[in-house]
């Protein structure tokens, strides 16, 4: 899977300011690592299925292993959180 630059459509930021209002600066700059990988997952810039994530990160990064599997560690936690959020709005 090759990474390439691509024109960004409004409705794309429009997405990543509602984050940024709902969760706060703190909140974004704290997971600003997470809300980006899952808006690349989202958009289908890289694979949801975690063994294929890492193997695409490896090869598409220069994030070390240990650095990758914090990153979905973390990324399934928040995934988490924001899945009892929804469940609690209901």
């Amino acid at each position: 899977m090759n990474m390439k630059t691509i024109d960004i459509p409004e409705y794309e930021i429009d997405g990543l300011i509602l984050t940024l209002k709902e969760t706060g600066l703190k909140g974004w700059s704290k997971y600003m690592d997470v809300i980006s990988l899952n808006h690349v997952i989202e958009r289908g810039f890289l694979p949801s299925e975690r063994n294929q994530l890492i193997e695409v990160l490896k090869r598409e990064t220069e994030m070390t292993y240990g650095e990758i599997t914090n990153l979905i560690t973390r990324f399934d936690k928040w995934k988490r959180y924001l899945n009892q959020s929804e469940v609690q709005e209901s």
